[in-house]
């Protein structure tokens, strides 16, 4: 049993034994929800907006030189331009 237990503060469920909290997200078995860890770039022009590549769906905001107010990023995964804007959220 672990020492410290982890939930998903959308469904109350405890998350299973594959969590880790140096994962950079975690997706609930539950209810699908996405819990990112609180160390991650969660943005200033639009702050708690997680990012996914529209190719790749690898998370932008961990890659190194994401911020959020620029137009564009080159994912470093694949090199997919993606759109950072409120159109694209």
């Amino acid at each position: 049993m672990p020492l410290y237990e982890y939930f998903c503060q959308h469904c109350g469920e405890a998350f299973d034994d594959d969590f880790s909290p140096l994962l950079d997200y975690y997706i609930c078995k539950h209810c699908g929800e996405i819990t990112f860890n609180p160390k991650i770039y969660s943005g200033e022009k639009y702050p708690g907006v997680y990012w996914f590549c529209d190719k790749c769906n690898v998370l932008l905001n961990t890659q190194y030189g994401f911020r959020d107010n620029c137009k564009k990023w080159k994912c470093k995964s694949c090199g997919y331009k993606n759109y950072i804007d409120e159109k694209h959220m």
